[in-house]
């Protein structure tokens, strides 16, 4: 399901919790029909490259066969690269317990904090009174995205722990992971946390 981008959304994180009035030109710019359109054919990559992995984890497929398979306007095997998602799916399944609830491609909206407060979580497992882990997909092969203190991912945090309620089913603090699972970028590690 294709959901708008938000101005205050996860995507755009970093610069509206560095300006914070950005996101308010975002808006008129947007209601203006002038902000441009920045998707690209990376972007639609991807997206449908997110597509591919969910429906393996969804449905507890290997990359391997979904070989062949077309999401969107590219082919798993050719422009969807299998091995990359093998990394993606093996670095989420070592967090999906049978306890554990399990968001997969999931749209959080938070309309009582800010209308705009919302985002579409990759990956994010809770296992009650242990921890809460979210993993980012990052398919680009360009530029090397840090998970330290990543603003997208935090936001993402803050998304599911509000969304599932957790500051009241926590009794106290509770180890949070967050983390970038980039595994076609050279000369990083595939799995940044």
């Amino acid at each position: 399901t294709m959901h708008t981008h938000s101005p205050l959304g996860a995507s755009g994180a970093k610069r509206w919790l560095n300006c914070s009035g950005s996101y308010l030109l975002a808006r008129e710019l947007a209601e203006a029909g002038q902000l441009s359109d920045n998707s690209s054919e990376f972007a639609n990559l991807g997206t449908d490259a997110h597509d591919a992995a969910a429906e393996c984890l969804l449905n507890d497929l290997e990359a391997y066969e979904i070989v062949a398979k077309t999401y969107g306007s590219h082919v798993a095997g050719k422009e969807i690269e299998l091995n990359a998602l093998s990394v993606y799916l093996a670095e989420c399944r070592e967090h999906m317990g049978p306890d554990d609830t399990i968001l997969i491609e999931k749209h959080i909206d938070l309309p009582g904090l800010h209308p705009l407060m919302r985002g579409t979580m990759d990956f994010a497992s809770y296992r009650p009174h242990k921890r809460l882990v979210v993993r980012d997909y990052k398919n680009g092969a360009g530029v090397a995205v840090d998970a330290e203190e990543n603003d997208q991912v935090l936001y993402y945090a803050f998304l599911v722990a509000s969304s599932l309620s957790l500051s009241q089913k926590e009794n106290g603090d509770f180890p949070v992971s967050i983390g970038i699972v980039q595994p076609r970028i050279s000369g990083a590690e595939p799995v940044k946390t």
